[in-house]
């Protein structure tokens, strides 16, 4: 734990405030056993509650804790962070709703360039909310591939994905491209793997998901921002639809 001797007193002297000022220093978060839905309003429970309906793998005291925290570090209150978050959400299904289910049976292949990235339909729980990665190397990709694993790196040769996946280039130099597949490479494989979609846009997580490594790859490395709507959180498809993007194959 860092000392926090000779701070300045940012959050005044109230010592609740105070406490949560600490537990979010040091700690980087609230304990997931305090996070519950029963504190918030019923409009932000029926929100929360969607959120997890449309992200199997996430549960509410997960999803609270991390809006507890956004909202304290930030000053939004959680209503309003759970209110557009529900709305980005909705969005994602909405953008991938013109691929179906199915399995993966297209090798992807190499890529043009390093740091080209891809995107792909991937249910869960019979959601879609899809699944992107980034080519640390032309043959090699980098990923967060789900629940229970670390994020790693695999073979583009054997790589298998569904009908309407996407490969794509990022708008911009081979130098800052190379740059981003480097990072992805040397800095965020081995992370466990985080379910929450919805504040996501950290880059030093120690839990990532899929459109979040891809994310933080280009905006630690080189600054580009490649959510396309620019919310609270980064999906897939935000990448696939970012105006710093450009779709060179699709997979059929």
């Amino acid at each position: 734990m860092k000392s926090l001797v000779g701070m300045p007193p940012l959050y005044g002297t109230h010592p609740t405030i105070a406490l949560v000022a600490i537990s979010i220093l040091t700690f980087g978060s609230l304990s997931p056993a305090s996070a519950t839905t029963e504190t918030l309003s019923p409009a932000a429970q029926k929100q929360a509650q969607a959120l997890v309906a449309e992200s199997p793998e996430l549960t509410e005291s997960a999803l609270v804790n991390d809006v507890e925290v956004y909202s304290a570090s930030t000053g939004v209150s959680v209503e309003s962070v759970l209110r557009q978050a529900s709305s980005e959400s909705a969005q994602s299904i909405e953008a991938a709703s013109s691929s179906k289910k199915g399995k993966r049976t297209k090798k992807i292949g190499n890529a043009k360039h390093k740091g080209d990235v891809f995107v792909t339909p991937a249910f869960t729980g019979g959601v879609n909310h899809g699944h992107t990665g980034i080519y640390s190397a032309k043959p090699t990709i980098v990923e967060a591939p789900g629940t229970g694993k670390k994020s790693r790196s695999t073979s583009a040769s054997s790589y298998k994905v569904p009908k309407k996946s996407y490969k794509m280039d990022v708008k911009t130099s081979q130098t800052k491209r190379n740059k981003a597949g480097s990072y992805a490479y040397n800095k965020l494989r081995g992370k466990k793997y985080s379910a929450n979609f919805a504040v996501n846009k950290k880059t030093g997580s120690a839990k990532m998901n899929c459109s979040q490594l891809v994310w933080a790859a280009y905006k630690a490395s080189v600054k580009i921002d490649l959510d396309g709507n620019g919310g609270l959180g980064v999906y897939p498809y935000n990448i696939k639809d970012s105006k710093h993007t450009h779709i060179y194959k699709t997979i059929k």
